[in-house]
């Protein structure tokens, strides 16, 4: 799901610049996020057609056990694990939250990728600009703003 999300953005991101192309005087792009989360890493090769293959996300995994579907059923379809592997986990009983935690580690070890945390991180975030210039050092994120309020006072 994160990776179909990211080649989504990738697509929305192109269609901007397209526009940006054609009217280059009206239009800033600025992308960045408001924190890291989980620390993604590479752990070999990584199995892409698989990750692309997860039919939903995180959210639509906990609603769908927590209104009643079999923890089994609903790890199945998301990541094609045997009834095994779900009674391996034990200990998470029908928590969705705890078991999505526990069968995403599964499924990251079997695809090649691994997460620090399961919470945001401290680490910077990259800002790219289209169209203006944005000065190269480090920012804190509030002086995003203050750029965005010249551009569009200037213009």
């Amino acid at each position: 799901s994160l990776l179909g999300e990211l080649l989504d953005f990738d697509q929305a991101i192109q269609e901007a610049l397209t526009f940006a192309q054609q009217h280059p005087q009206e239009t800033l792009i600025l992308v960045t996020a408001d924190h890291e989360t989980g620390g993604l890493g590479v752990e070999g090769e990584v199995d892409f057609p698989r990750i692309l293959d997860q039919p939903f996300s995180y959210q639509v995994f906990c609603d769908r056990v927590s209104a009643g579907a079999s923890l089994s059923e609903v790890a199945g379809e998301m990541w094609g694990f045997p009834e095994k592997i779900i009674r391996s986990l034990g200990g998470v009983g029908n928590d969705p939250n705890k078991a999505f935690i526990a069968l995403a580690r599964k499924f990251s070890q079997e695809v090649g990728i691994s997460w620090e945390t399961t919470a945001h991180t401290a680490r910077n975030v990259p800002v790219f600009v289209w169209g203006e210039q944005f000065p190269e050092k480090l920012h804190e994120n509030t002086d995003i703003f203050p750029f965005l309020r010249r551009f569009i006072d200037d213009n």
